[in-house]
């Protein structure tokens, strides 16, 4: 029975509750401490806490018994940090109310209860960011809503508690929300009540919640941005932003829910954001849209749909699950089966790689999604983009291997071709030829087949020479600028042996990675071409004085002669456009001798050791070599990718041996 006494204690409790608010003029940061409260009254029990603006010190320790319950907590300023024993919140929640028009930050660290439902309410003229460590518990939740009068300014919540275990769940309107860890969400559902939620999912951390998601994010910063992973169920009311700044990677490994309004714009803004998503997803009805960036379909969504036609350059659209809707692509888009970097199977619905979009896929073998990328259509192909073949670095592609790049179901033809690769045409990919059809398979599949590697042998320069091989197949190759031809077994080795004749020097070799090498031995893993330069020995020294002019007080190696005429030779100039103005005084070197001297040092002019002579590359290299330049500074930039010699002590040894003193 219910006494008159406590009916009487209970009544005065509820008329002695106050407002306190926070001076942290006492002796010590303790809440209990009076002279930390103003006019020198410490709070009790059931009181509204206020912090501030103002005071001097704002850092605070809550040593009231754990669990006291105050009915709010109001922070005005910045720099608070609150520590301490655990607090059971009231129904008036947490405020913050930022009036100044700089960002807020503010830390809460002490354990929290929430016996209900609870308000944390963000107002003010600007941003205020409130950060949690301790422990949240309790059957309630939070109702986080964001009221700035600013536009564009918004209440911040971080949250690093994985131990945070309230049931009540979470409801956010226009705010942020950093889940910092594992788990900070407590274990209810958590609901976008607005479209301009954005959740920060940290790397390394995953959300197992419920949620329920819609619009692109606060200020179109995604409804879900970041990294991490979010395992619980999703549910999409609408158009959903998702990934946004997305690094190296957002995972949505639970099921995706949504009417047939719903978009997953993911990956969202972020060009290099990738989202990944793993859960099947039968009842999604709506529409995947990446725009920009990497969207990886790893799961199974039987009645999505996908549509890249009007996303940004670049976006694409990857994995090794299925879309059971129709997939089309835009101009400057990509199509990509396979997951991160591996081979792999995508399977669609019918499928339109319009002009300018991009298929990519990845041969490691002739097994599809074992060893090879495959897209599985089922429904309609139509073709006018673009097809590129990228094969796995060590692999050796048979004579006469076939790959189904596109398997397309029922006898229905393939429409159009990839751009430039009519039925029947030939191509290459990494130097491997090979020949496609859109008839192969069953009748109506996208097939390519790989032909012979040929071994291409010239001879070149003004000198005489011949090139004989030996291997697989015997090569006899000599001047005359016949182009000597053989077919080889792939994985095979030719070893090539260059003979100067009478009165010649042999230079060295371009192509098939032989360099100065001599015999070399050419790898035929591809269609490989390889020249041997002879030069008359009359007409060396064969270094970098070009001119053979008298030498100035520098030395006879200048970038304004000798490196200009270099340059030009390299950027595709010929006869008098090479010497024009670039003459040393007294050359020893005639201008019409010039340009057949290059040639003949030719050879010697890949500084990189890359098997090209590129003029942004190696004669780069020469010139800020014959200006003197040194250590990194000759290097930077001016490195070819597939450079042999690549660091500065190669190049600089490499080209002194061509600048005799």
């Amino acid at each position: 029975m219910i006494t008159s006494a406590l009916v009487m204690t209970l009544s005065g409790a509820i008329a002695d509750a106050a407002t306190r608010t926070w001076s942290g003029a006492g002796i010590n940061s303790n809440w209990t401490t009076s002279g930390n409260w103003t006019g020198s009254i410490a709070p009790s029990a059931g009181d509204d806490l206020v912090f501030p603006a103002g005071p001097a010190v704002k850092t605070g320790s809550n040593d009231f018994a754990n669990a006291t319950a105050f009915a709010s907590i109001s922070i005005g300023d910045s720099g608070y940090t609150m520590s301490g024993n655990s607090i059971t919140l009231g129904a008036g929640g947490i405020t913050c109310n930022n009036a100044a028009m700089i960002y807020a930050q503010s830390a809460l660290n002490m354990p929290f209860i929430l016996p209900a439902q609870r308000p944390m309410t963000f107002t003010g003229v600007s941003d205020c960011e409130l950060s949690f460590n301790g422990l949240i518990s309790g059957a309630g939740g939070w109702q986080i809503v964001s009221m700035p009068s600013t536009p564009g300014r918004s209440g911040v919540v971080q949250l690093y508690n994985a131990g945070n275990s309230y049931a009540g769940g979470t409801s956010v309107a226009s705010s942020y929300i950093g889940a910092r860890a594992s788990g900070v969400l407590g274990t209810g559902p958590v609901v976008m009540a607005d479209a301009a939620v954005t959740i920060v999912l940290y790397p390394g951390t995953t959300q197992a919640n419920a949620l329920t998601a819609q619009g692109g994010g606060f200020n179109g910063n995604g409804a879900l941005s970041f990294s991490g992973n979010w395992s619980g169920p999703i549910t999409l009311l609408n158009y959903t932003g998702l990934g946004s700044n997305a690094f190296p990677e957002m995972v949505l490994s639970g099921a995706i829910t949504g009417a047939a309004n719903a978009i997953v714009n993911a990956p969202q803004n972020v060009e290099t954001s990738v989202v990944t998503l793993n859960a099947n997803s039968p009842s999604f009805l709506g529409k995947l849209q990446p725009n920009p960036g990497k969207l990886n379909v790893n799961a199974a969504f039987p009645n999505a749909s996908a549509d890249l036609s009007n996303s940004f350059n670049g976006t694409t659209l990857a994995g090794t699950g299925s879309i059971g809707g129709v997939v089309a692509l835009g101009p400057l888009t990509r199509l990509a089966p396979g997951y991160n970097g591996t081979v792999g199977v995508l399977s669609t619905g019918s499928l339109t790689l319009p002009a300018n979009s991009t298929l990519d896929v990845k041969l490691n073998g002739t097994t599809p999604g074992t060893n090879q990328s495959q897209v599985n259509v089922t429904g309609t192909v139509t073709l006018g983009g673009g097809l590129n073949v990228i094969l796995q670095p060590g692999y050796v592609v048979p004579v006469a291997a076939s790959y189904a790049l596109i398997a397309n179901d029922g006898n229905d033809p393939v429409i159009g071709t990839f751009a430039g690769l009519a039925e029947g045409a030939s191509f290459s990919a990494s130097g491997v030829p090979f020949v496609i059809t859109y008839a192969g398979g069953d009748g109506n599949d996208v097939v390519i087949t790989a032909q012979a590697r040929a071994l291409r042998v010239s001879v070149a320069g003004s000198g005489v020479g011949n090139v004989s091989g030996t291997g697989v197949a015997a090569i006899n190759c000599g001047n005359g600028g016949v182009v000597c031809v053989q077919s080889n077994t792939p994985g095979a080795f030719v070893t090539l042996t260059a003979t100067a004749g009478v009165g010649s020097t042999f230079v060295g070799w371009t192509g098939g990675g032989c360099l100065l090498n001599n015999p070399c031995n050419v790898f035929i893993n591809a269609t490989q071409t390889v020249q041997a330069t002879f030069a008359p020995t009359s007409t060396g020294p064969f270094d970098l004085d070009i001119d053979r002019n008298t030498p100035f007080s520098t030395g006879p190696f200048r970038a304004p002669t000798d490196g200009v005429m270099i340059l030009r030779y390299m950027s595709g100039f010929t006869g008098n456009a090479i010497t024009l103005n670039a003459m040393g005084p007294q050359p020893g070197r005639a201008a019409a001798q010039i340009p057949a001297h290059l040639i003949n040092i030719r050879p010697l002019l890949d500084v990189d050791g890359d098997g090209e002579i590129n003029a942004l590359t190696d004669g780069l290299l020469i010139v800020r070599y014959l200006l003197g330049i040194t250590g990194n500074a000759l290097i930077a930039g001016a490195l070819g990718p597939n450079a042999t010699r690549n660091t500065q002590a190669a190049i600089q040894t490499y080209l002194n041996s061509f600048t005799p003193p």
